[in-house]
């Protein structure tokens, strides 16, 4: 029985949660791992989905000591490449048996590769995606990118937002009076101690979506994928599960299309096509201002955030955004690495 059959089965998730997670694993492409699907869209935490594994499949649980004193021995029998591309990491040998952590015990193809790969008799064991991912950068001296942080090959497309902001290759978008901010507005300082202050990404994307929230009314960050960009965070009145369902091309929005090529932010306003698929989870545009934010990484662009609703004079605060979105790249950059030193 596969992972997902045996969650609906145990009750964890519903059938329509697993149609859902299987046909995002069919649009975005490229494969991937059925639990970190499932974990992306809210159905289940990584944490729970292993120790719930082990528990009903009788199988170990590697935990993040038990990576960390994994065997030099047993690390040996597999490539950087072969573990990193199957997403696993051998723990010890015990004989012929090589015991191998991995996020679903129950790929029996896989665990049939890695048998033919080492010569040995490979047996699972459970761990997170986050510990398994630690695990390789700690072993293999080469850290595993999140999945989302993903350049895609994407065509610069004709915008229909007018006017518009270029950021800093560009124009500044036209001066506007802004209205009085609130007497409790987040500052950039106070975003930026919120950002050094979380605790892993979607902590981060968050803070950036509560701090967008304060001028906007609909927010949704969006993460490039495998050349797709697929719904992660959201703030407002925009539905989160409908847009945790969100995958498309990259190209199939030529607006973010181009944000995402030349990585400059923008601001203006939009019509009923401007957004094309993506209107459909977060609405149309309406006459307030609309940002469109890239979300950066060292340099890469690693997808973007759509703002719409803009209260009065938003357009003034533009280099705010800017420098926000900055203050985010910063706070990925050093939450990398605290994960490296922590290794």
């Amino acid at each position: 029985m596969r992972i997902g059959e045996l969650m609906v089965q145990l009750g964890v998730i519903t059938p329509e949660q697993l149609a859902t997670a299987l046909r995002r694993r069919e649009v975005i492409g490229g494969g991937g791992r059925l639990g970190a699907t499932l974990v992306e869209l809210g159905y289940l935490d990584e944490q729970v989905l292993a120790r719930m594994l082990a528990e009903q499949l009788h199988t170990p649980e590697a935990t993040e000591a038990t990576l960390a004193r994994a065997a030099p021995d047993a690390i040996a029998l597999l490539s950087p490449e072969i573990a990193e591309r199957h997403h696993v990491c051998p723990v010890r040998l015990d004989g012929r048996r090589l015991w191998v952590a991995m996020t679903d015990p129950t790929d029996a193809p896989l665990i049939d590769e890695l048998t033919r790969l080492t010569g040995r008799e490979v047996r699972a064991m459970v761990a997170s995606e986050t510990l398994v991912a630690r695990a390789i950068g700690l072993h293999y001296g080469r850290g595993r990118s999140r999945e989302y942080v993903n350049l895609a090959d994407v065509a610069g497309m004709a915008l229909e937002i007018e006017p518009l902001g270029a950021g800093p290759r560009g124009e500044p978008p036209p001066a506007r009076s802004a209205s009085p901010p609130p007497p409790d507005r987040m500052t950039l300082q106070a975003l930026g101690e919120r950002l050094l202050a979380a605790a892993d990404h979607d902590a981060l994307l968050q803070a950036l979506v509560g701090f967008l929230e304060q001028d906007f009314g609909r927010v949704a960050a969006l993460l490039l994928k495998n050349g797709h960009l697929v719904g992660s965070r959201s703030g407002g009145s925009v539905d989160a599960a409908a847009l945790r369902r969100f995958a498309v091309r990259a190209s199939g929005v030529p607006v973010l299309a181009r944000i995402l090529e030349d990585q400059a932010a923008r601001i203006g306003r939009g019509t009923s096509s401007t957004l094309g698929p993506l209107g459909d989870v977060v609405g149309a545009p309406g006459d307030g201002a609309i940002l469109l934010l890239p979300i950066k990484y060292s340099g890469q662009v690693a997808g973007c955030f759509v703002a719409l609703d803009g209260r009065a004079g938003a357009e003034a605060w533009f280099p705010e955004y800017e420098a926000a979105g900055e203050k985010l790249d910063c706070a990925l950059r050093i939450l990398a690495l605290k994960e490296y030193v922590r290794r």
